[in-house]
């Protein structure tokens, strides 16, 4: 979102993100997510309750020293759109520890802007089975594995060292999935805390957790919760508590500890 010079430092922009999380809380959504299109744009979504979680960074993979299993076969692919091959990109991001995932409907959209760009979608099988899927944007510096999914280690290799051979290169450079390296990418802001609390105590029932949140933003938010047994109670107001946050701190405690990973977003 951009606001007209004309009409700007009204607080128009405050207000819109205000009334977009009144109308989230209300839908139902426990996060809101965003990528803030400057790196100054960082501190601007902090004064609303976001915090930087995604990390977005690079390995560099030299293809000479991969071994090829002959068995496995690797081609572009002309039509990327096919049910099969989006599925199977789908299913595999699903497989990852936490991250934002994509719908098949949004899918689409973004492997045709992908396409649009100049990247292209890589395929490795195994006889007939697709075992993975690599989408790679060739610059004048190198080349990008912008997504890599696969059944196993031999299909990775097998799509890095085919890439790296069709573009001239000896090195590719692969999306880390960790979450570990990398600058932030993108930002979190909690929406209702209380549903994610009672989502992240069944994900973590070993937690003990006393904490009193603060939100500046959405009131519903300010309350005690007790995590505790696979559950999340409301305090009273008398209650103790181990210690309060900000919305945006429980954001980056709950987030961050995961190593979220945020990926095909068509951001650029």
């Amino acid at each position: 979102a951009c606001t007209d010079e004309v009409y700007r430092r009204r607080g128009l922009m405050g207000e819109l993100l205000n009334q977009a999380h009144r109308s989230m809380q209300a839908d139902g959504a426990l996060f809101s997510f965003l990528i803030p299109a400057t790196p100054e744009l960082f501190a601007y979504y902090a004064k609303f309750g976001y915090t930087p979680c995604f990390r977005f960074g690079w390995k560099t993979v030299t293809a000479t020293s991969l071994t090829i299993d002959p068995s496995l076969s690797v081609t572009a692919i002309e039509q990327p759109h096919s049910e099969e091959l989006l599925i199977f990109l789908r299913d595999k991001m699903q497989e990852r520890p936490m991250c934002v995932q994509h719908p098949l409907s949004d899918l689409h959209a973004v492997v045709a802007d992908l396409r649009m760009a100049g990247d292209t979608m890589w395929e490795v099988r195994r006889g007939e089975l697709l075992v993975g899927l690599a989408i790679c944007r060739a610059e004048s510096d190198g080349v990008l594995l912008r997504e890599c999914v696969y059944d196993d280690e031999e299909a990775r290799e097998a799509l890095i060292a085919a890439i790296a051979a069709h573009y001239g290169r000896t090195e590719v450079d692969v999306i880390d999935t960790t979450g570990h390296e990398g600058a932030y990418l993108g930002m979190a802001r909690i929406i209702d805390a209380e549903a994610m609390l009672t989502a992240y105590a069944t994900l973590h029932p070993e937690a003990e957790w006393k904490i009193n949140v603060t939100d500046d933003e959405l009131s519903v938010n300010n309350e005690r919760y007790h995590i505790s047994g696979g559950v999340c109670q409301r305090m009273d107001e008398a209650s103790p508590y181990d210690e309060t946050l900000t919305i945006a701190q429980l954001t980056h405690r709950v987030l961050t500890e995961e190593n979220p990973l945020m990926s095909l977003m068509m951001n650029d």
